[in-house]
């Protein structure tokens, strides 16, 4: 019982499961408890401690095997409240640290949902203004479309404008040359008239240079033929100076 409690209070759990293992062994049983795993170096050093404990606990559990019992079984308990709060431990260890890790996470999250905020706040914004710039073009592009619409029309307009002209340019054309050529053929056939008329009166000239010789050659023979003469030559001048006056007149006309 003193082993027992002295094993106890030192902590020494080895010792008490090679006790429990040696207790089953006598009683042919196999052992519950698992001896703890230690090092290699740690075997070799406890060794002969191990079986010296085992020598003098066994003398002690042949002088009194109850207390011993009863030891055993409180030492038991004590050990298996003692492994569930290291395993309770254990676990709120695992806990904590997993706590502190989802902490850390949460915390990266956390700054990074406030970037993504940021970010969807600057975004929202360029959204608005690319959205205002797109209304914009929208009507400048409506505006444009109304434009080339009118300058279409317009054009189409002009190019109506510049056909009838063309159609008139050419009318006019057409009517120039026609007059030119009646005014060709006019001048062509005055020229023609003035050239009967030219000859008519050559002819006219020449008859009376004859009569004026045959007046000139009967004024030789007798006064009265040349008082006939002169005043058939006065005649005839006369004749002479309207016929040569009317020809100024038409040479004027002309």
């Amino acid at each position: 019982m003193c082993l027992m409690d002295a094993l106890f209070k030192r902590k020494e759990k080895r010792y008490a499961c090679i006790l429990m293992r040696f207790f089953y062994f006598q009683s042919g049983n196999d052992s519950p408890v698992t001896v703890p795993k230690t090092t290699e170096h740690e075997n070799k050093v406890h060794f002969a401690r191990e079986f010296a404990d085992v020598g003098s606990v066994t003398e002690n559990l042949c002088l009194a095997p109850e207390s011993c019992l009863s030891s055993v079984s409180r030492l038991l308990t004590e050990l298996r409240d003692r492994t569930r709060q290291s395993k309770l431990q254990a676990a709120f260890n695992d806990v904590h640290e997993k706590y502190e890790r989802l902490k850390k996470i949460v915390s990266i999250y956390e700054s990074e949902k406030t970037v993504l905020k940021k970010n969807i706040h600057e975004k929202g914004e360029t959204i608005k203004t690319l959205e205002t710039r797109y209304d914009k073009l929208e009507k400048a592009n409506l505006e444009l479309d109304g434009i080339r619409k009118r300058d279409e029309e317009e054009i189409l307009k002009r190019h109506a404008m510049i056909r009838r002209a063309k159609l008139k340019n050419n009318l006019l054309a057409k009517l120039v040359k026609q007059e030119r050529e009646e005014k060709k053929a006019l001048a062509e056939m005055a020229d023609l008239e003035l050239d009967g008329i030219r000859m008519q009166n050559e002819a006219e000239i020449q008859k009376l240079h004859a009569m004026i010789k045959k007046a000139n050659v009967k004024s030789n023979l007798t006064a009265e033929l040349l008082e006939n003469k002169t005043k058939i030559c006065n005649e005839f001048k006369e004749i002479l100076d309207g016929i040569i006056a009317r020809i100024e007149n038409d040479d004027d006309f002309e």
